[in-house]
């Protein structure tokens, strides 16, 4: 694939990312990556499902995995100050570890009340207090896979779990943190969907707490991570039979 230039990609004029996005949303190049490598095993997706998921054209999501894999170094820079930001806030230590949680949280201890965090706190407490008659059987717009070996609850009609959605406010620069009317209009979803995502993932409910067990055992059989849950290496990239299944080859 001809890596430059981009046709569905670009830089956000209103983001701190160095890094580029998908034309017109604020659906980060490698959100879309995640979507393909971050998943069980035995849950593989294509482009073609991502596409059909976030309702942008295949080309453009064959053209985020390509942008990538391509290893630019605009993602590094983020990734580095990101470090240094989660360092700074409890959340990774000097190695680069995750230190707490199963779940992306909000650091409880900011430097002061006008932080980005707060801004942060408030999207997640605005869907939690909307959704907060929820419980797990009741959602509207949530729903198990039937084809998927995950247990956590999926956008109605899509491949996307929840904490896929929750990952776009919580797993970014809080300086970008989105709204979930942002969120809900990038990856075309009605902004009530990412309010129950928010509030389902908040809620740490068991089926999600599995999936990471699971994921965790997987990982530390790879020797990805280590016993106490932290990193030591990311996955490796895309294999040349894995880039030939992705249509990444043309």
């Amino acid at each position: 694939m001809k890596l430059w230039p981009w046709k569905y990609l670009e830089r956000h004029p209103q983001s701190h990312y160095t890094q580029l996005f998908v034309k017109g949303t604020r659906m980060r190049a490698l959100s879309i990556y995640s979507m393909l490598v971050d998943v069980d095993p035995g849950d593989e997706t294509t482009p073609e499902q991502i596409a059909a998921d976030i309702h942008v054209p295949v080309e453009a999501v064959r053209e985020a995995i390509a942008y990538v894999e391509a290893d630019p170094p605009e993602i590094r820079a983020d990734h580095q100050r990101e470090t240094e930001h989660f360092q700074a806030w409890g959340v990774l230590d000097a190695e680069g570890n995750y230190l707490r949680g199963d779940l992306p949280k909000p650091c409880p201890q900011w430097p002061t009340p006008t932080s980005p965090q707060d801004r942060l706190e408030h999207i997640i407490a605005q869907a939690k207090l909307l959704d907060g008659a929820m419980t797990q059987g009741a959602w509207k717009y949530l729903e198990p896979h039937p084809m998927s070996n995950y247990e956590q609850l999926f956008i109605i009609g899509t491949r996307l779990r929840a904490e896929v959605i929750y990952a776009q406010v919580t797993d970014v620069d809080p300086a970008d943190a989105p709204t979930p009317e942002e969120v809900a209009e990038s990856m075309n979803l009605p902004v009530e969907a990412v309010r129950e995502a928010i509030a389902y993932c908040e809620s740490e409910p068991p089926g999600l707490l599995e999936d990471h067990r699971r994921q965790r055992e997987d990982l530390q059989a790879r020797g990805l991570m280590d016993a106490e849950g932290n990193y030591i290496r990311p996955p490796g990239r895309l294999s040349p039979e894995e880039e030939e299944r992705l249509g990444l080859n043309d």
